[in-house]
């Protein structure tokens, strides 16, 4: 008698079943990157209700805070790759190990991170800014530093869980803080229901408050749901050869972190020189394609996590799959968002300006014209994280790294500075010069990909 295939089979299949794997890991890993840009954006509403001087120094504090805790989230991030890896191996008892050196890793960011954080007005007075903005974010400063180790212990927890595939856990608790933020930030900023009214200093302590019972939420759900792996056993155990391991893997995603942030930095100051309209257009192109990044960030790291179980289990034929199936729905996925802003530009300028009102005439011209630009942007830096992410579930770091820097900031940054003032072509000149550079590492990473699989295949034993 003949078999037929039936839907079924299809999705029962190797592929289907990967692909259910993946967005198991990705649906929850993008909206924990949507919730977080949340909670920034409501402590930024929150703050433009007193006036611009207090968001200004909002925006200050608010970007210094960011920046640090982002970079040592890329340090954070290898974490994952090791539990992943262990996971997939079945070497449960490895796991906790992992974790300890989380902690540890963590123990030793947190004084110097918070340090920083303390006396950054007195580098922020050094680099010109004006006193009496530096005043009003040292009140922020001095308030939100204390969510450090909570900060850091939830990023642990949130690297952990993904690896072990309960990526949710993680995701529901970031969801109710976000509500709880929402409400804190009201409350201690005017002083409602009996609060004292902190102003600034209740964005610090509201976003502190809500970190630490976050962090504990994790901690304690975690613990709990996922006993079996008996996560914080070893927590005290402190492995040197583990750490320098974790280590060495998570400071080239630290430094590129660190260097990725300076270009939405330099290109601001650039375009300023092209006047208001053009530095408030860079600005509606900026926050709309970060909005974009965050679904092909929470893909990259659920294909880190795959990659990194393939390799535990030693299953070489699954990475190919995994990635063949990731990058389809980064190009599908990002595709779409690059047609809708390269064809419905209007669409997203209206968030944040008036198309009709006569004042914005020359801002909405050229952010017409940006968009589309931008959007090409958006499709090759999207595959460029998706990359990174293949990459670091390798445990390969060092030589993207390389590669990202010597492509963003030399052949990306002097295309940039080349087509946009020397020839002319102003901000969309600009924007075509880092599009070529992130291009460029995107097809370097991609070739570096193919070399360290034909490795992995014929010598697994030379991939550390």
């Amino acid at each position: 008698m003949q078999n037929t295939f039936l839907p079924s089979d299809l999705w029962q299949s190797k592929l289907f079943s990967e692909l259910r794997l993946l967005l198991n890991l990705a649906i929850p890993l993008s909206a924990s990157q949507l919730i977080q840009a949340s909670i920034s954006t409501v402590d930024t509403i929150m703050m433009g209700m007193l006036g611009s001087q207090i968001l200004a120094a909002g925006a200050l504090g608010a970007i210094s805070f960011y920046t640090l805790t982002f970079t040592c989230y890329g340090l954070i991030r290898s974490l994952n790759v090791f539990v992943a890896e262990a996971f997939g191996a079945k070497d449960v008892e490895k796991i906790p190990r992992i974790v300890a050196q989380g902690f540890w890793l963590a123990g030793f960011l947190c004084l110097p991170i918070m340090l920083l954080l303390w006396y950054a007005p007195t580098l922020l007075l050094w680099i010109g800014q004006k006193a009496a903005i530096v005043a009003l974010a040292q009140i922020y400063f001095h308030a939100i530093v204390w969510s450090i180790p909570a900060i850091l212990s939830l990023y642990i927890m949130e690297q952990v869980a993904s690896a072990l595939n309960t990526p949710k856990i993680v995701t529901t608790i970031m969801f109710c803080g976000a509500i709880v933020n929402g409400i804190a930030d009201y409350g201690l900023i005017f002083g409602s229901w009996g609060l004292p009214p902190l102003g600034i200093a209740g964005v610090g302590w509201a976003s502190t408050i809500v970190f630490w019972l976050m962090a504990i939420a994790a901690i304690a759900i975690i613990r709990y749901q996922l006993r079996d792996y008996r996560i914080f056993s070893e927590i005290l155990h402190f492995d040197r050869q583990l750490f320098g391991e974790i280590l060495q893997i998570g400071w080239p995603v630290s430094l590129q972190n660190a260097a990725d942030l300076g270009l939405p930095t330099v290109t601001t100051l650039l375009m300023g020189y092209l006047g208001a309209a053009t530095l408030s257009a860079n600005e509606i192109a900026f926050q709309t394609n970060e909005i974009l990044f965050l679904i092909p960030v929470g893909l990259s790291y659920a294909l880190t996590i795959r990659v990194s179980q393939s390799s535990g289990e030693k299953k070489w034929d699954n990475i190919p799959r995994v990635v063949g199936i990731g990058v389809a729905i980064a190009i599908l996925v990002s595709g779409l968002a690059s047609l809708g802003l390269g064809f419905f530009p209007d669409r997203f300028i209206w968030i944040y300006l008036d198309l009709n009102d006569p004042a914005n005439l020359e801002t909405v011209a050229i952010a017409r014209l940006l968009l589309p630009v931008t959007a090409v942007f958006q499709f090759v830096f999207s595959l460029n994280l998706i990359a990174n992410g293949i990459l670091l579930g390798l445990k390969d770091t060092r030589i993207p790294m390389f590669i990202n820097l010597l492509s963003y900031w030399v052949i990306g940054a002097v295309s940039a500075y080349i087509l946009g003032f020397i020839l002319g072509r102003g901000i969309y000149g600009f924007w075509w010069g880092l599009t070529l550079g992130w291009t460029m590492a995107t097809i370097f990473l991609g070739i570096r990909f193919y070399q360290r699989l034909l490795l992995l295949i014929k010598e697994p034993d030379t991939i550390d």
